[in-house]
């Protein structure tokens, strides 16, 4: 009779456990929705099309060997390492940096970015690197200023003065195209000409692996003297 009745009595508690432990670790579940209300939860060998998580408070979610249609995370959670081979939907948009620091290396916001000032500018009618950066594989956003200050130059015609965005480095203006990585700025005379400046906004870049991405300069007309290139070209990490 003893043993009936805490067969009875077991049955009718098991909905009701509680885990008292901090982490679950669930091990080859293959199920449509699985829901964990506190804790750390621990998922590996998963063969789901949702997972849910309710009121989570867990400072992570570890999913190993996964294959998983959804993941949803109904309320605020800590997660130091998501990594998602689909498509990834915030309802309430992606929260930013609260300070002024700046996004790690490989992260979508890294900036390379490289200033010069007072640069001798390099032969009259020439290309020539007036600084570069390094960027690693991804898909980059590159933005040019580049300022050319006479400095008691002699011009003996009305200065022409470029500013192009290349991977190629040198005299060469390998890949710059007027108007998409180059820019231009004509003077009206050579006698009044004090300065111009040249910008180029987001021209998009995208890299197989790492590569080096120069600001060119080209200045024509002057004779003698040494005129002066202030610039700054730098890059964002879109992807």
């Amino acid at each position: 009779m003893l043993k009936r009745i805490l067969a009875v009595a077991a049955l009718i508690l098991a909905p009701q456990l509680v885990l008292a432990a901090p982490t679950v670790r669930l091990v080859n579940i293959s199920t449509t929705t699985l829901t964990r209300q506190t804790g750390t939860a621990v998922v590996a060998g998963v063969d789901a099309s949702t997972i849910t998580v309710s009121s989570f408070t867990a400072t992570s979610i570890n999913v190993n060997t996964e294959t998983i249609g959804t993941l949803t995370v109904n309320t605020a959670a800590t997660v130091s390492s998501m990594t998602v081979s689909g498509q990834f939907r915030p309802t309430s948009g992606i929260v930013g940096t609260t300070t002024n620091d700046n996004a790690p290396a490989g992260y979508v916001g890294q900036i390379s970015s490289s200033a010069v000032s007072a640069q001798t500018v390099g032969t009259a009618g020439q290309w020539s690197d007036v600084t570069s950066i390094p960027v690693t594989a991804g898909d980059w956003d590159v933005s040019v200023n580049l300022v050319v200050e006479r400095n008691g130059a002699t011009f003996s015609v009305a200065p022409t003065v470029f500013a192009g965005i290349s991977t190629t480095s040198g005299n060469s203006g390998t890949g710059i195209v007027t108007g998409d990585n180059e820019g231009e700025s004509y003077q009206q005379a050579p006698t009044t000409f004090l300065g111009t400046s040249v910008v180029i906004p987001a021209y998009r870049m995208t890299f197989t692996g790492s590569s080096t991405v120069y600001l060119k300069g080209y200045v024509d007309g002057y004779t003698s003297g040494s005129p002066k290139h202030y610039a700054r070209i730098s890059a964002r990490r879109a992807r």
